[in-house]
């Protein structure tokens, strides 16, 4: 599929996205499916929501891709889902003459648990 490579391209220009993060997939607003990066470099269209990840039937309060699509800047956030922290970066992008978000997501619980055991609660 033509939007495969365009984002398989675009990832291998950037380089090093593929990585740092867990999960990187293009997110169509209208229509919520996405393109997943996999690890192998190639890249695969699902038609999954881009919240069934989080385990949700719904989109997110907080959809960072959704402010990220309307603003047309980068938007991030932290999630807790399946007992992990996520740290969730949402970049608009320009493939051919569509806008999509680029969606990194990175599992941060072990640096939460180390930040969390340096620091004791009061």
């Amino acid at each position: 599929m033509e939007l495969d490579k365009a984002m398989t391209d675009f990832l291998q220009q950037q380089g090093i996205f593929y990585k740092m993060f867990d999960v990187i997939r293009l997110v169509e607003q209208d229509g919520h499916y996405i393109c997943k990066y996999l690890s192998d470099g190639s890249c695969t269209v699902t038609h999954e929501n881009c919240y069934s990840f989080w385990g949700r039937d719904h989109r997110c309060s907080n959809c960072v891709s959704r402010q990220a699509y309307n603003e047309n800047r980068q938007h991030v956030k932290f999630e807790y889902a399946h007992g992990k922290y996520y740290f969730v970066i949402a970049r608009p992008v320009m493939l051919g003459n569509a806008r999509y978000v680029l969606e990194c997501v990175m599992d941060v619980t072990e640096q939460f648990t180390q930040y969390n055991s340096a620091f004791p609660s009061p």
